[in-house]
């Protein structure tokens, strides 16, 4: 991740969660598209002026990133074959896209054409469409790389413990005050009315998803990087519940299915 400096004019103390007169401190983030979250620091209870003002450049950076990848896959898009100058927000976000579909073989970028026909360079911020005729997205891991986003600039003010939502995806630094980070996966069918589960989430990334065309009514996918993991809880739901542990093994991700019976199936946790 590119690591972005916070010019902040006030002191940031760091806190563990267990310390003495520690807080958290909850903030909404809308970030594109209508997609809501929330942003959860453990602060000093003495510190909610300076833990407000982090926030607030936090959520603002991640705003002004969001809009440049969606720029950019715009222009992208109506522009078609030939080589790209993008942002460092969407060469990465597009990377991590293309990285989950050659992993798992399941293309979650091109919304025509194929991942095979893009070349990104990170580096040097362009993405080169080979074909014509070729599209390309990345809302398929969007939320994810988003709370990676946050994640980092967070890390980066000093603070360790952290919790952000966007959309159905998480990552978690650290810990809570009273408790580890959690997400939770849900299955209110009527023979399991409202059962749920919640996966801890110490330093790592998280996604859920419901509704795929395959065997399976939802899963949550725990990766240490959570837009790989929103990526993958999308891939393992076109399929059964064989192949998504096949998928999930390969990938070296843990993660919790929910077949159409309503069954809760554990893989790698």
């Amino acid at each position: 991740m590119k690591t972005i400096t916070l010019i902040i004019t006030i002191l940031l103390i760091t806190t563990t969660a267990h310390a003495q007169g520690a807080k958290e401190y909850s903030y909404p983030l809308g970030i594109g598209a209508g997609i809501g979250g929330e942003l959860i620091i453990v602060g000093l209870s003495s510190g909610k002026n300076d833990v407000d003002k982090l926030a607030g450049i936090v959520i603002k950076k991640a705003q002004e990133a969001r809009q440049t990848i969606t720029s950019d896959i715009a222009r992208i898009n109506a522009a078609g074959q030939g080589l790209h100058e993008v942002g460092w927000p969407t060469s990465q976000c597009l990377a991590v896209t293309k990285k989950v579909s050659k992993k798992t073989k399941f293309d979650i970028m091109a919304l025509t054409g194929s991942y095979k026909s893009v070349n990104i360079d990170e580096k040097n911020h362009t993405v080169n469409i080979k074909k014509p005729d070729t599209t390309v997205s990345c809302n398929r891991i969007i939320n994810g790389y988003m709370a990676n986003l946050i994640a980092s600039y967070v890390h980066t003010a000093l603070m360790q413990n952290a919790l952000i939502r966007v959309g159905s995806s998480y990552r978690g630094m650290g810990r809570g005050v009273y408790a580890p980070w959690k997400m939770q996966i849900q299955e209110n069918t009527t023979r399991f009315a409202k059962r749920a589960l919640d996966i801890q989430l110490t330093n790592t990334g998280g996604a859920t998803a419901n509704n795929g065309a395959g065997q399976l009514k939802g899963a949550a996918v725990i990766f240490g990087n959570a837009a790989e993991a929103e990526g993958l809880a999308h891939v393992i739901l076109e399929g059964d519940a064989i192949q998504a542990s096949d998928i999930l093994a390969r990938y070296g991700a843990g993660g919790l299915l929910i077949n159409k019976e309503g069954k809760f199936i554990k893989v790698g946790m």
